[in-house]
């Protein structure tokens, strides 16, 4: 359990040198990195623009070609809407917002494992008491 304001050092390993091992174990497995096809690439870059717009910063995308993006190519981006659903609340487009309320529940419709998932996401996109933080300009 951590006391105090902050955290100023950390020290990876024993207290007591002499009562432990200090050799040092290497895994013999090597990290896999997943090579991504352009999908994959193409879902990451939608989801930088969106960081990107939470974070403060003004995309030369609006919010609406962003709905437009991920109801073309990624139609079950739960996860996508969502968080353009919050943009679009906190930046008062509320024509945009209900659109994409109403894409949310057609999802749950055809996926109802993940309708907890979305509900609550939609939720805490409406609550006023969790304000969207935007970095600094």
């Amino acid at each position: 359990m951590a006391v105090g304001k902050q955290i100023v050092s950390v020290f990876c390993g024993a207290a007591d040198k002499e009562a432990y091992e200090q050799g040092a174990f290497v895994s013999e497995t090597k990290t896999i990195v997943h090579q991504q096809n352009e999908v994959e690439k193409s879902k990451n870059k939608l989801y930088k623009v969106i960081r990107d717009r939470r974070t403060g910063q003004e995309p030369d995308v609006s919010l609406s070609e962003i709905y437009q993006n991920i109801t073309h190519n990624y139609p079950e981006d739960w996860l996508a809407y969502i968080e353009t659903l919050e943009l679009a609340i906190h930046d008062g487009d509320h024509l945009l917002a209900t659109q994409i309320e109403n894409r949310l529940l057609e999802i749950i419709q055809d996926h109802q494992h993940w309708s907890k998932l979305i509900l609550d996401g939609i939720n805490l996109a409406k609550n006023d008491q969790i304000a969207l933080l935007l970095g600094p300009k």
